[in-house]
């Protein structure tokens, strides 16, 4: 696990992104805290993502569909209104419960992410159920829609990550996916208000921003045009997960 390199210690290796301020007034960013440079070194090594280009005022939208909860249509809605490719990382059960929305995602132009057929512990797992679940994910997709792929994007559930994950994803031929922004926005029973969600959602915006919402999220869906908006009256392009180069 990166416990041993990092200051955000975890037992499960979940993903603790590093803190930023953002002053609408000023529209400056202040960075609190960031991971540990050997962490960062060893995402670079293996193609991983935290942050996009940090030199540029861009971030990039970021979706988690574990399960349908009735706002992942609206999200597609907006991101088309607005003109925008979001990432969609979905599971084996979405696939199953929802291949219609996924159609829709591949269709109008959005990218499918690998969220893992089961959303187990990915860094707690054999090598052969790595390999299951990211395999098998992709060949659930194919099986309804044969002519997508391949999918180069992977989310670790829960954020859960160590050394030998990130290798594994990338021999895999995948791009492990965090993010740098996200809140407390997966229990559909606990949601913020639309302001306070919206509020927070602004807190965050940096150079280079990945930011992870919940599809289960109903403020989410709410506030995303309004984001959408705000992010680019910031001087800010939302651009797609792909733009984020490998080198």
């Amino acid at each position: 696990f990166f416990e041993d390199v990092d200051p955000a210690k975890d037992p499960t290796g979940s993903w603790f992104f590093g803190k930023t301020t953002y002053n609408e007034t000023t529209k400056e960013v202040t960075y609190v805290w960031d991971r540990w440079d050997s962490v960062l070194t060893a995402l670079d090594n293996y193609g991983g993502i935290y942050r996009g280009d940090t030199t540029r005022k861009v971030c990039y939208l970021t979706f988690d569909c574990g399960y349908e909860n009735g706002y992942t249509g609206k999200i597609i809605d907006t991101l088309n209104q607005k003109d925008v490719a979001g990432t969609f990382f979905i599971t084996g059960d979405y696939v199953k419960e929802a291949p219609d929305l996924v159609g829709r995602m591949i269709d109008e132009g959005h990218i499918l992410g690998n969220h893992t057929v089961n959303h187990i512990n990915m860094a707690k797992a054999t090598a052969q159920e790595f390999i299951d679940e990211i395999t098998g994910l992709e060949n659930m997709v194919k099986d309804i829609y044969p002519n997508y792929g391949p999918i180069r994007y992977y989310r670790p559930p829960e954020g859960a990550a160590s050394v030998w994950a990130l290798k594994m994803a990338h021999k895999l031929g995948v791009r492990t996916t965090f993010w740098s922004y996200t809140y407390k926005d997966y229990d559909p029973d606990n949601q913020l208000d639309y302001y306070t969600a919206l509020q927070n959602l602004k807190s965050g915006l940096h150079p280079g921003c990945v930011y992870l919402l919940h599809a289960v999220s109903s403020p989410n869906a709410a506030v995303l045009g309004e984001l959408i908006d705000w992010i680019r009256a910031q001087g800010y392009t939302i651009l797609p997960i792909c733009d984020i180069e490998f080198e």
